[in-house]
């Protein structure tokens, strides 16, 4: 649901819609639960809580490419030097380590997954800001 809302139009348009377009009577999305009220249920439009849903991040990391997975990519990021002196990167040598127990199935959990992948985020967005630049 969220690719739709990130073209650069409806972006714009959104921030120059007044307040209470996006926020009222303690609901957020003011303006689409507005829209959806009459073809969805109501106990859907009018709820407060998020519904997200979990990425099968550690399956990613624990497959090779040959059966769709990127422990090849993760490994390969966590071990270059690069990310290791990221100063981006809190605790590099922690992320790494987290990293390798997944990839090896040494670990299973989907929180530590999560805490591998935003401690590798900072590194891949000054790559790609970096990249850009060139």
């Amino acid at each position: 649901m969220r690719m739709p809302f990130l073209d650069h139009r409806l972006v714009e348009l959104v921030f120059s819609l007044p307040y209470t377009y996006k926020l009222r009577n303690g609901f957020t999305k003011a303006l689409i639960r507005d829209a959806l009220h009459d073809i969805m249920p109501y106990s859907i439009v009018w709820r407060k809580s998020k519904m997200g849903f979990a990425s099968p991040i550690i399956q990613w990391m624990q497959r090779d490419q040959k059966s769709n997975g990127l422990k090849e990519w993760f490994l390969d990021i966590v071990h270059s030097k690069d990310f290791l002196e990221c100063q981006l990167v809190q605790n590099p040598k922690k992320i790494k380590d987290l990293t390798i127990k997944i990839c090896n199935q040494e670990e299973n959990n989907y929180s530590v997954g999560e805490q591998v992948w935003c401690g590798i985020n900072p590194y891949l967005w000054q790559k790609s800001l970096l990249f850009a630049k060139i």
